[in-house]
């Protein structure tokens, strides 16, 4: 969890000085607890709008009832149609691969009954959240421009939005407890 909060931290920084001029409503780790792997997102609302014209104008048979409104909250936590999906990716995988190296060996792939996989994938992904929560918490986040109504995010690939909520609420609402 340290090191993920330090590598996150220098690019937040780094990232934030380059895009001071974009209010972002959304802050993420796009993580794939298989592979011990996170990529750093952010979107903005422009790019959220654009994107949900992108799908209303090539895609008008599947939206034709949908409003630019309405897929733009279908869009909103969709991770890898942000503007910044992974977009520390070659600076930040220099720094995370020799950590992601050895959590990868640690995965218990050879467990018949999956459990210290399934294990790994809890505890992989718990730690993802409560490092995005630390982020938070001691400011690092302060460096991007951010709307009124910025929010942060934990998602591991093969889960819905919804699974990936209730898994960072459930965290935060547990931290804030204990």
């Amino acid at each position: 969890e340290d090191a993920l909060f330090l590598i996150a931290s220098e690019y937040v920084r780094t990232f934030g000085t380059f895009h001071r001029d974009k209010p972002f409503y959304g802050f993420a780790f796009d993580c794939n607890a298989d592979n011990a792997q996170v990529f750093v997102c952010a979107n903005t609302r422009e790019a959220l709008s654009e994107e949900a014209r992108r799908y209303k104008t090539q895609s008008a048979e599947q939206y034709d009832h949908d409003t630019i409104d309405d897929i733009e909250e279908q869009l909103r936590w969709g991770l890898g149609n942000w503007e910044f999906q992974a977009f520390t990716t070659e600076g930040f995988s220099d720094a995370w691969n020799p950590i992601e190296a050895i959590l990868v060996e640690a995965i218990p792939w050879g467990d018949e009954d999956r459990r210290g996989i399934e294990d790994f994938r809890t505890h992989f992904m718990e730690t993802a959240c409560r490092c995005m929560m630390r982020l938070e918490s001691e400011g690092v986040l302060n460096a991007l421009c951010t709307t009124d109504d910025f929010k942060t995010f934990v998602a591991d690939h093969d889960e819905t939005v919804k699974r990936s909520w209730s898994r960072y609420e459930s965290i935060r609402s547990r931290d804030i407890r204990a």
